[in-house]
């Protein structure tokens, strides 16, 4: 592991990089950099791995921890190839990590991850005005991100997913969790596809509390459901505010949205559903739910198209 750099201490790491370059490593796992302590401080700045290679997990850098305090600012993975997590993965518990203005640049992954995989536990995580473009998880989902959380405080703002794919879930971004808090906020998911379902967002939760506010979901298709998000979720509240989905495609149901809930609160306002597409029904949003509650207000649905159910259709059975 390590092709570039190897890092394996019980305890007490501080490595801090800056404006270093890893390029065309190879190794088992960790291409660029492999680091596997507890109770580590990480800091990368400006930091550059590009056309890394690994058999197992992660292309670029690999961190596994208990623990740790990880900081990436302005680094960038481009080109690096995994089984897992093409261009960055994390495994860790009790985790603090930012990332700042970092790019994921057309990384893959055959299985899942093309640019990051976060598997991680009771931990704070957040990313800013990070770039994810022409990512690719070649057999599995999570064309950008694929995300692995519990017990989580999780922020994404400003982040871009663009040009991403997966052969099953979640073009842009994959997220599956468990009690926790996600929020979005002016994140914009364009022109992603996934093979499966939720093209441009694709979230699998359980006791999960979601929001979304000032996001953009355009241009973004799946096979089956979902074009621009797709949510299955259990226990769950989310609060979707000022988002705009426009001209995403299912060639099922939901080509805006498509939402598989039971025991499930939902508040949308100042919404806009412009030109979505769905072959079956709810071009704009389509709900399939067990004891639910949705409020939607100030919102526009205009010019969506379905086979059944052009603007939303809703449907009070248990989810698919």
């Amino acid at each position: 592991s390590g092709g570039g750099l190897y890092v394996d201490r019980d305890n007490g790491v501080a490595l801090t990089l800056d404006s270093c370059t890893f390029t065309g490593n190879s190794a088992s796992d960790g291409g660029g950099i492999f680091v596997n302590t507890f109770n580590h401080f990480v800091t990368l700045f400006s930091c550059t791995f590009s056309g890394n290679t690994v058999t197992g997990i992660g292309g670029g850098l690999y961190i596994g921890s208990e623990n740790p305090y990880t900081l990436l600012s302005s680094c960038s993975f481009a080109g690096n190839t995994a089984a897992y997590a093409g261009g960055f993965y994390i495994l860790s518990d009790n985790l603090a990590m930012t990332l700042k203005n970092c790019t994921f640049t057309e990384n893959s992954a055959f299985i899942m991850g093309g640019g990051m995989y976060i598997n991680v536990d009771n931990a704070d995580l957040s990313l800013t005005n990070c770039d994810f473009t022409g990512n690719f998880a070649i057999s599995g989902s999570g064309g950008g991100i694929f995300f692995r959380v519990d017990n989580e405080a999780v922020l994404l703002t400003g982040c871009v997913f663009k040009y991403n794919s997966a052969f099953v879930d979640g073009g842009g971004l994959f997220v599956n969790s468990e009690n926790d808090e996600m929020q979005l906020i002016s994140c914009a998911f364009e022109v992603n596809v996934a093979n499966n379902n939720g093209g441009g967002l694709h979230v699998n939760s359980a006791h999960h509390h979601m929001i979304l506010a000032l996001c953009n979901f355009s241009s973004n298709t799946a096979r089956y459901y979902g074009g621009g998000l797709y949510v299955n979720s259990d226990n769950d509240d989310m609060d979707v505010t000022s988002c705009t989905f426009k001209e995403n495609t299912a060639h099922l149901h939901g080509g805006g949205m498509y939402i598989g809930s039971n025991n499930w609160d939902m508040i949308m306002a100042d919404m806009t559903f412009t030109g979505n597409v769905a072959d079956g029904d709810g071009g704009a949003l389509s709900m399939v739910f067990d004891n639910f509650h949705i409020s939607v207000s100030d919102s526009v649905f205009y010019n969506n198209r379905a086979g059944v159910a052009g603007e939303l259709s809703l449907c009070l059975c248990p989810p698919l």
